[in-house]
């Protein structure tokens, strides 16, 4: 995997944007995906590679997973 994708988490509970103080917070997560999963967004769309994502119910934490496009 050679490319990042910056994201919200999308695949996690309880990282919703909030109000610390005056600041407002949200959350991203930096995800590994392959050149056909960068390729796959580009065409399709980030909302439908998360969508493929979680329909394989991807194991983020770990880092050898393979691609699944």
């Amino acid at each position: 995997m050679k490319h990042l994708y910056f994201t919200t988490p999308f695949a996690q509970d309880g990282f919703a944007t909030t109000t610390l103080g005056k600041r407002r917070v949200s959350w991203i997560a930096a995800l590994p995906v392959s050149d056909a999963q960068m390729q796959f967004a580009r065409e399709k769309s980030t909302s439908a590679l998360e969508d493929h994502f979680i329909a394989k119910d991807v194991d983020w934490e770990n880092l050898s997973w393979s691609s699944s496009i």
